[in-house]
C-alpha cells in the first residue's frame, strides 16, 4: 500500500484494485459495484454519495451511481496505512465538536 500512497491513488481506485486481486472469484457484485463507482463519471452518470437506509433503486432510477459512504472504512480497514492516513485528515480537518 506504501506505493499506492505515494502514487496519490484516490480511495475509490484503491477499493477497487482491492476488489479485482482479492475477490473478483468470490464476490463478483462487490467487484461490478466499485467498478461502477469508479467509472461513474466516465460514463456520464452522477456519483450520489449516500448514507444510510437510502433505496438504491431510486438512485439508479435517476440514471446515478450510488455510493455507500458506510462501505468505505470496512474497505481500507485493511490497510493500516491508509486508515492512519484518514484519521489524520480527520483529526486535522473535522471541528473538535463532531467526535471526541
Amino acid at each position: 500500500m506504501t506505493d499506492d500512497l505515494h502514487e496519490k491513488m484516490s480511495v475509490i481506485d484503491y477499493i477497487c484494485k482491492q476488489s479485482a486481486s482479492d475477490r473478483r472469484e468470490q464476490r463478483p457484485d462487490d467487484f461490478a459495484y466499485w467498478t461502477a463507482v469508479r467509472d461513474a463519471h466516465k460514463n456520464g452518470k452522477k456519483l450520489i454519495y449516500i448514507n444510510g437506509p437510502v433505496p438504491a433503486e431510486i438512485i439508479y432510477a435517476l440514471d446515478c451511481v450510488p455510493l455507500y459512504l458506510d462501505l468505505i472504512p470496512s474497505r481500507i480497514s485493511e490497510d493500516s496505512a491508509l486508515t492512519a492516513r484518514f484519521i489524520n485528515l480527520a483529526e486535522t480537518s473535522a471541528n473538535l465538536t463532531l467526535c471526541s
